[in-house]
């Protein structure tokens, strides 16, 4: 029995050192799989954020800079408020 349980193990020698090697390979492959699905998704709701977050502050800009300019309080830095605002628009939405 011992003798037909070697030659066995010889025969299959090649089939379960496959085994052996794949079975993690494949394992280390799906984590590797399902971290690069979160980096991914994390990225696109950074960005999704960061857009969002640049056009409350480009509205925001215009809006002041125009009060600031139409009033008189500050006609300069008002100006400059408001084309700081069009160019962050610019950017945001030509980049996004």
């Amino acid at each position: 029995m011992g003798l037909l349980k070697a030659i066995y193990l010889l025969m299959n020698a090649s089939t379960l050192a496959e085994d052996w090697v794949d079975k993690p390979l494949e394992l280390l492959d799906k984590i590797m799989t399902g971290i690069r699905a979160m980096l991914s998704k994390t990225l696109v709701e950074i960005t999704s954020i960061a857009v969002e977050a640049a056009r409350l502050s480009y509205v925001a800009m215009a809006i002041i800079g125009l009060l600031l300019w139409a009033s008189g309080f500050s006609p300069y830095t008002g100006r400059r408020l408001m084309i700081g605002a069009v160019i962050l628009a610019m950017v945001t939405e030509l980049l996004m």
